[in-house]
């Protein structure tokens, strides 16, 4: 079974709920100690301080939270978003798609692998502009997984170009069409907005090139969900 594009952010928001969820059980489970079992007077007091902190810990991850899964779900859906299109852009022969890949990211997970037989794109999904004093940081972040893509395309004689790409959900860019250097690196990133990506995976997946399909096999291996 195929990973769905947003499968590692959803895994994000699955493991806050389950959270939040623990903190009510043992507060729940601190009273009904307290109030059915008759736990011995001198614990009373150090089981209504504990409570009290765990009530204060699921109060304030609930102020903190409001504000992480609003933008944990903007993720989610430009993720998404952005995923189907690069599925319906590339439905051809000689390519494949892998969303949200964790065995091999050296930084969070990968968004989308998605090969052509032109190039092997390593992209980065943002739901909107990304803020000056960050973007270089993204770039980097980038560039060390289009790194450690290039290592394992290697490793498996997967014999195309590998490129780093941005793509803003919001189509709202200000894109070099050159590319933007990485400052650590060298590595050079694609921005792109969902449109101009869909644009160039098409004429890679269209191109002349000759389909390496031992590549496709890998790309849809990294895909696959863990058993």
């Amino acid at each position: 079974m195929r990973k769905q594009p947003g499968s590692w952010l959803r895994g994000r928001l699955v493991m806050r709920t389950m959270a939040m969820l623990a903190g009510v059980a043992l507060l729940f489970g601190i009273w009904i100690g307290m109030l059915v079992y008759q736990w011995l007077p001198e614990l009373i007091p150090s089981a209504i301080i504990l409570s009290l902190i765990v009530l204060a810990a699921i109060l304030l991850l609930g102020k903190v939270d409001t504000w992480w899964t609003r933008n944990i779900e903007k993720g989610l859906d430009a993720e998404t978003w952005i995923g189907q299109a690069i599925d319906y852009a590339v439905a051809a022969p000689g390519s494949a798609v892998a969303h949200g890949v964790t065995e091999i990211a050296k930084y969070g997970d990968i968004d989308h692998i998605v090969l052509t037989p032109a190039r092997l794109w390593v992209v980065e999904t943002k739901s909107g502009r990304v803020p000056n004093k960050e973007f270089r940081k993204v770039l980097a972040q980038i560039a060390t997984n289009v790194a450690a893509v290039r290592e394992w395309a290697l490793d498996r004689d997967v014999q195309v170009p590998v490129q780093g790409c941005l793509v803003l959900a919001s189509g709202v860019t200000a894109r070099d069409e050159q590319g933007y250097d990485d400052d650590a690196s060298g590595e050079k990133i694609f921005v792109e907005d969902r449109k101009s990506l869909v644009r160039k995976l098409r004429g890679d997946a269209r191109g002349r090139q000759e389909a390496d399909n031992r590549g496709v096999r890998h790309v849809w291996a990294l895909g696959k969900m863990e058993e």
